[in-house]
Parts: C-alpha cells; sequence; structure tokens
C-alpha cells in the first residue's frame, strides 16, 4: 500500500489512497514538470515526451507554507480550519 500511495497510477488511485490536491502541468524535461501555477518541480514523467500534458497529485503533507518564496507555487489563503489533529487550510 506505501508504494500505491507514494506513486498511484492515476488520479482515481491518488484520490482513493487519500486526500491529494491534482494540479495541471506539462513535461519540460525528464522527471521535471511545470505546474500551470508557474514553478517547475521534479515528478515521474514515466517517459512522457516534452510538453505532453500531465496531472500532478499533490499530498496535503508534502505541502508547507512561507513568507514570500524564492521558489513554490503563488496562492492565498481563504479559510484556516481547526480539525483537532491537524488544521485545514484553503
Amino acid at each position: 500500500p506505501e508504494a500505491v500511495y507514494a506513486a498511484p497510477a492515476n488520479a482515481f488511485v491518488a484520490s482513493f489512497f487519500g486526500p491529494a490536491n491534482h494540479v495541471a502541468g506539462e513535461v519540460v524535461d525528464r522527471d521535471l514538470v511545470r505546474l500551470a501555477a508557474g514553478p517547475t518541480l521534479p515528478a515521474r514523467t514515466n517517459g512522457l515526451a516534452k510538453g505532453a500534458p500531465v496531472t500532478v497529485a499533490v499530498r496535503p503533507e508534502a505541502l508547507s507554507f512561507s513568507g514570500p518564496p524564492d521558489s513554490g507555487a503563488p496562492g492565498r489563503v481563504q479559510a484556516i480550519l481547526f480539525a483537532g489533529a491537524y488544521v485545514r487550510v484553503e
């Protein structure tokens, strides 16, 4: 199960194994993807050609927040919801 969680075959499997944010992007090089929001990050491309459209699944626990970034994806916090053991940020 850990391998499927870390490297799901498709968006359905990613969502089935837990929450994930699905972000559109395109392959820019082997194992490198540019997200529609702008940043480029390492990701498994499974041999797809440069320019191929992809959807990247990002797990909530892989995200972090910081001040003005040197790199990363810009965003805006709309709500912070306390949920006991975790905090949901929208």
